[in-house]
């Protein structure tokens, strides 16, 4: 299971998504929970560290089952930040165990909302508009030395701000497929607000920006 999570590295390869289906296919019908981690021993049939990095993988394609998957798993996750079967069930009382089970789900939700690669910036590729048609978050890194501020209003996009943290300009395409949008975008350093069809206006420098 682990070697197949490496898509969340190389997300555009062939085998990504037909090996995760097979995955999916590890599912408690009882509890209704997908275990990715390849075995149904846990106590709450789930092992969210596993299910949130499939999230991301399939976010980081811009798939929107990402959502449903990360929802599916956050049902599961409880106080502890995780299945606590070895803290309940064993005793070992590891305060690892709340850390990493939320900053996995943090992490998945990142590359759900805003994630870039080669160029290309992807914005909320991992959401389904369906279930969330309003939402907002700022300043979110999404690699490639940007910061994305966003506000989605029953399926509108209001405001999207981009902000190039490096001391080059950017020329990328970006990507909200969600909603059909596809352009290239300059960003140059500091804040810049995405109008229009793609045409950035600088907020403010880098030089002003602090």
């Amino acid at each position: 299971h682990w070697g197949s999570l490496v898509f969340d590295l190389y997300p555009d390869s062939p085998a990504a998504l037909p090996t995760l289906a097979l995955m999916s296919r590890n599912h408690d019908m009882e509890t209704n929970r997908f275990n990715f981690h390849g075995l149904n021993r846990y106590a709450e049939r789930a092992f969210p560290w596993a299910n949130n990095w499939v999230a991301r993988c399939l976010g980081r394609m811009a798939n929107p089952h990402a959502h449903h998957y990360w929802l599916n798993n956050t049902d599961s996750i409880n106080s502890f930040g995780g299945v606590p079967e070895r803290v309940f069930y064993n005793g070992e009382n590891y305060i690892d165990w709340c850390m990493t089970g939320h900053a996995s789900q943090l992490w998945a939700m990142n590359a759900m909302l805003a994630d870039h690669r080669g160029g290309v910036l992807t914005l909320l590729g991992g959401i389904d508009l369906e279930l969330w048609p309003s939402l907002a978050f700022e300043g979110i890194h999404a690699g490639g030395g940007v910061a994305v501020s966003l506000k989605l209003q029953t399926g509108t996009l209001e405001m999207l701000e981009i902000q190039n943290l490096g001391t080059g300009d950017l020329d990328w395409m970006l990507r909200v497929p969600q909603l059909g949008l596809e352009y290239p975008v300059h960003l140059a350093p500091g804040f810049n607000r995405i109008v229009g069809s793609g045409v950035s206006e600088q907020v403010c420098s880098e030089s002003t920006s602090g």
